[in-house]
Formats: C-alpha cells, sequence, structure tokens
C-alpha cells in the first residue's frame, strides 16, 4: 500500500474484506507471508489476528534474497 493510505483505514478494510472472502469460500485458515524486518506489515497483520506460526521461506531474485515469514489466522 502507499504510505499515503496508511493509517486511514484502507488497509483494514481490504483485510477484513479478504478474510469475509475467504469466510465466504469455505476456507477455515489462511496463511499470508511478511518480509522479514517489516515491522510495520507485522504489527498490522498481528492487529488483525494474524500470528507468526515459526515457518520461514527464503525467496531468491536475481539480485537479492528476500525472507519471509508467515503468519496464520482462523477464519471460524
Amino acid at each position: 500500500m502507499h504510505p499515503s493510505a496508511f493509517a486511514i483505514g484502507v488497509g483494514h478494510a481490504l483485510i477484513s474484506a479478504a478474510q469475509q472472502a475467504l469466510r465466504e469460500d469455505g476456507y477455515a485458515c489462511a496463511d499470508l507471508w511478511v518480509l522479514d524486518g517489516n515491522e510495520r506489515a507485522a504489527e498490522f497483520s498481528e492487529n488483525h489476528g494474524w500470528n507468526e506460526d515459526g515457518d520461514v521461506e527464503v525467496d531468491e531474485r536475481q539480485t537479492m534474497r528476500l525472507l519471509e515469514r508467515r503468519r496464520v489466522t482462523s477464519l471460524i
């Protein structure tokens, strides 16, 4: 999200709509990946019920390696 949309409710509306759509499609849980070190995204997701479960993934790019941490939530 563009920084001009931070802290005005846009992220909350987006994640709430996504979770509702997943529930309507019959999903009981969901996961998302947050870049290691992105404390703003980690805090945002945690505040919306997404908890880090310890799984990590390395995303190999041509010029860099990105470490991502998985967060999960129940949709029930």
